[in-house]
């Protein structure tokens, strides 16, 4: 489904110029982005193909926006390249995962992104 949108296109594009703006070498783009994600080469590939671009789990995506201090809606072009740092974003502005006594981070992010999958699915079709 993200192949009709261009999703894995555009988080490719924005994936690459995050590594050029880091100046990571095009030979050390694996192993960079394996190396900040703890994943191995074949899955990072699938991020960076130019033919079929992949989209990363959603650990590895919350790694990379930490690795990249990038606002996680401006990787999924959900909004504009003047608020891609952490700092102008929604992240930014949460420094701490809890709220008082309530619920931490992953307790209520997962029904958050299925909601947000599912709207794009739909938006796909």
């Amino acid at each position: 489904m993200a192949g009709k949108c261009g999703v894995g296109a555009e988080f490719r594009e924005r994936l690459i110029a995050k590594l050029d703006a880091a100046m990571v070498p095009k030979g050390a783009r694996l192993a960079h982005l394996s190396a900040l994600t703890g994943r191995v080469p074949q899955t990072s590939r699938r991020w960076i193909d130019p033919v079929k671009p992949g989209l990363p789990d959603l650990e590895s995506f919350a790694l990379l926006c930490k690795g990249f201090k990038v606002d996680a809606n401006w990787f999924l072009g959900l909004s504009p390249a003047n608020s891609a740092s952490l700092d102008d974003g929604a992240i930014g502005q949460c420094q701490d995962t809890r709220m008082g006594d309530g619920p931490s981070a992953a307790t209520w992010i997962a029904p958050v992104v299925q909601d947000l999958s599912d709207a794009v699915i739909v938006a796909c079709r």
